[in-house]
C-alpha cells in the first residue's frame, strides 16, 4: 500500500461539481383512546434530485501511487422519490401474573428510483497520487443524460409484538410479515418476495442497576441492482435478496448514583456478501459469493464523573471471515475492509448552561483487502486515529431558541487510508476541518 497522501491534494478536473437538493415530510402521533389502549401512526414522504461531474470515485493506481489508464470521469444524474405509511395500535392488559403491551402495526413503502451516469473514455486521466491527477489535451467532461427509472418498489408488511413483564423478568416476542413488490425497469425483472421475521429477546434484572439481555433479530434486504455503469458486464441486474440475523447477549450496569452505565456485549452476525469481480481492462462482474460473519465483544461506557463532566467511549473487537463462498475458496478468509479493533472516547465540558467544550479521539485499527496482484493476495490498510475538537453556544434570539456550534475535525491533520466494510475500495482521510453550523427551535 503507497504511503497516505496530503489530503487536501486535489484529484479533480475545474468544473467538478456536485449538487443536490430535495424536501422531507414527516408526521408522527400517538392518542389515548383509554387508559389501556392508544393508536399511533407514522407517515412521511421524500424527494431529491441532483448531479455531478467528477473524476471516478474508485480511482486506481499502482503499487507507486501512479494512476492507470483505466480510470475515467463521469457524469451523472439522479432522482429519488419515498412514501412510508405507518397505523398501529398499542393495548396493555394482565394475564395471570403476565404483565403484557401488545403492538399491533400495519405499514406500506413506496419507492422510486432514476439515474443515468456517462463516463468519459479511458486513457485520459494520469499523474500520481502525490502530485494530483494530469488530464490529457484531448480530455472532455462526459455530458450529463437524462435520467431513466432504474426501479419501482412497493413494501407491505405486518408486525405483532408483545413485551411480557413478570416480576425481575421481561420477555420480548415479535413477528413481521413481509411483501416486497420489486420491479426492475432496465431488465424488466418482476421480483416478489414473501418473508417471516422473528425477533425475540429475554431481560432479567438481578438488582434495580443491573439487567442481563439476550436477543434475536431478522431483517429482508431486497436484491440490491448493480449500477447502470460502464464498468459492470451486469450492469443493471438484481441480484438475489437475503436475510440478515443478528445475535447478542449482554449485561448493563449502573451506578448506585445513576451517573454511571456500563454494558457489555457479546454478538453475532450474518449478512449476505456482495463483490465485485475483476475481469480485466477495467470491466468488473458484481454478484453473491456467499455469506459475511461478525463475531465480536462491544464494550461501551459514559457517565458524569463529575457535575460539569460527561464522558462517553466506546472499544470493539470484531473477527470477521466469510464463509460459504463459491466452491469453498474464500471460506475462512477475511471481509474487506473490516478493522478487527476500534475504539473511542469523548469528553465534553459544561462550565454553565450556556457553553460546553467536547474532545474526542477515535481509534481503529488495520484492515485488509484482497488483491490478486499482490505476493500475498491481500494489502493491509494500516490503523490510524484522529482527534476532534468542537465548542456549542446556547442563546436566545428574541423568543427563538437557538445553539451555534463550532468544530474542528481531524485536529492533528492526519493523513490516513480507511477501508470501506465488505469492498475492495478504500477512502484517503478529509483533511483538517472546520465546521461552522446553527440550529433553531422555532
Amino acid at each position: 500500500m503507497p504511503t497516505a497522501p496530503d489530503s487536501k491534494t486535489d484529484y479533480d478536473f475545474d468544473g467538478t461539481l456536485k449538487y443536490m437538493r430535495g424536501w422531507l415530510f414527516t408526521l408522527n402521533h400517538e392518542q389515548k383512546l383509554t387508559d389501556h389502549v392508544k393508536v399511533f401512526a407514522n407517515v412521511g414522504h421524500s424527494w431529491r434530485t441532483g448531479y455531478k461531474y467528477n473524476s471516478s470515485s474508485n480511482l486506481k493506481f499502482d503499487e507507486n501511487g501512479r494512476f492507470g489508464s483505466d480510470n475515467v470521469s463521469n457524469a451523472q444524474q439522479e432522482v429519488g422519490n419515498n412514501t412510508y405509511a405507518q397505523f398501529g395500535l398499542i393495548g396493555e392488559f394482565k394475564t395471570g401474573v403476565l404483565q403484557h403491551e401488545v403492538t399491533l402495526a400495519l405499514d406500506r413503502s413506496w419507492a422510486k428510483y432514476w439515474n443515468n451516469t456517462h463516463n468519459s473514455k479511458k486513457g485520459t486521466i494520469g499523474g500520481d497520487l502525490y502530485n494530483g491527477v494530469i488530464y490529457a489535451s484531448d480530455f472532455t467532461i462526459p455530458e450529463l443524460r437524462n435520467p431513466t427509472l432504474q426501479w419501482d418498489e412497493v413494501n407491505t408488511g405486518v408486525t405483532l409484538g408483545d413485551s411480557m413483564t413478570v416480576g425481575k423478568w421481561n420477555f420480548l416476542l415479535a413477528g413481521s410479515r413481509k411483501h416486497e413488490h420489486f420491479k426492475n425497469t432496465v431488465k424488466g425483472d418482476l421480483i416478489e418476495n414473501d418473508n417471516v421475521l422473528p425477533t425475540y429477546g429475554v431481560t432479567y434484572k438481578p438488582t434495580e442497576n443491573v439487567a442481563i439481555y439476550a436477543g434475536h433479530t431478522e431483517s429482508f434486504s431486497r436484491g440490491a441492482v448493480v449500477s447502470n455503469d460502464d464498468k459492470y458486464v451486469n450492469k443493471g441486474e438484481t441480484l438475489e435478496p437475503s436475510v440478515s440475523k443478528q445475535n447478542e447477549i449482554g449485561v448493563k450496569i449502573k451506578s448506585k448514583s445513576g451517573n454511571t452505565l456500563t454494558t457489555l456485549s457479546f454478538f453475532d452476525i450474518d449478512q449476505q456478501s456482495v463483490i465485485d469481480r475483476e475481469l480485466g481492462n477495467g470491466l468488473y462482474s458484481r454478484g453473491i459469493d456467499g455469506r459475511e460473519q461478525f463475531r465480536g465483544i462491544e464494550l461501551s461506557l459514559n457517565g458524569k464523573p463529575a457535575k460539569k463532566w460527561t464522558y462517553t467511549g466506546g472499544l470493539m473487537y470484531v473477527n470477521n471471515e466469510r464463509r460459504k463462498t463459491a466452491g469453498g475458496n474464500h471460506d475462512g478468509k477475511f471481509v474487506n475492509g473490516v478493522a478487527k479493533l476500534s475504539g473511542v472516547l469523548g469528553l465534553v465540558y459544561e462550565p454553565d448552561e450556556k457553553w460546553s467544550a467536547m474532545t474526542r479521539v477515535i481509534a481503529v485499527g488495520p484492515s485488509h483487502i484482497d488483491n490478486a496482484k499482490s505476493p500475498t493476495s491481500d494489502t493491509k490498510i494500516p490503523g490510524y486515529y484522529t482527534l476532534d475538537v468542537g465548542i456549542n453556544y446556547k442563546t436566545k434570539l428574541g423568543e427563538t431558541k437557538a445553539t451555534f456550534a463550532a468544530t474542528c475535525f481531524n485536529v492533528l491533520g492526519r493523513d490516513y487510508w480507511f477501508g470501506r466494510g465488505s469492498s475492495t475500495t478504500f477512502g484517503l482521510s478529509a483533511p483538517r476541518t472546520f465546521l461552522l453550523s446553527a440550529t433553531f427551535d422555532i
